[in-house]
């Protein structure tokens, strides 16, 4: 077993007193001879992403519908690099709100005289990938060695966790990628309940 964690996004240094930047993961994991590549959350945010040399991409997971979170994965330089059979996994709510995130990233690009990340038609490319989750639970992305939990994490409505599960042999690991966590309730969204111990 070997396990890879890539920080692509984000910000260092004294910037970061003032923004953390955007978020997004790329998580490798080689498993009974197999390599997986995961990338977790995409964001944009004022930092350029580090996209040059990275791996054709198995699977995409999105902890929310935040522009620091998932307005990035539209961009060609991750979309050339998703597997024919890639899905994004995220939350329903979520599925609901990515095509107003992703258009409105593309529309505060124009306005600011960016370079414009992607065209329409990728949103909608994107959107036909996505395998929506309804509920809490368990999903086996690599037979008998990799599972991922998809749990609530409160900050907004959709709003998830992933928390990892990779065997191999005698060994176990878990590895959470929680996205905004909030453990207090809000208006129209619950407060993130623990994970289970198992």
């Amino acid at each position: 077993m070997r396990i890879r964690l890539r920080i692509l996004g984000g910000r260092v240094g004294t910037e970061a007193q003032y923004n953390i930047g955007p978020s997004c993961y790329l998580l490798t994991i080689q498993v009974f001879g197999r390599e997986y590549t995961y990338m977790i959350d995409c964001g944009l945010g004022g930092t350029s992403l580090i996209l040059e040399s990275l791996p054709e991409i198995d699977m995409l997971f999105v902890t929310h519908a935040h522009r620091d979170h998932a307005a990035g994965v539209c961009r060609d330089a991750i979309t050339s690099r998703l597997k024919e059979t890639a899905k994004l996994i995220c939350t329903r709510p979520t599925k609901a709100l990515f095509p107003y995130v992703l258009y409105d990233e593309r529309t505060m690009s124009k306005r600011r005289g960016e370079k414009d990340y992607y065209l329409l038609r990728a949103i909608y490319a994107l959107t036909e990938r996505i395998h929506a989750v309804s509920e809490p639970g368990v999903l086996e992305l690599a037979p008998g060695s990799i599972w991922v939990l998809v749990w609530p994490s409160g900050h907004i409505r959709g709003a998830c966790s992933f928390i990892f599960l990779i065997k191999e042999g005698g060994k176990t690991i878990k590895i959470m990628f929680s996205g905004d966590y909030a453990i207090h309730g809000q208006g129209s969204t619950l407060g993130a309940p623990l994970p289970p111990d198992e």
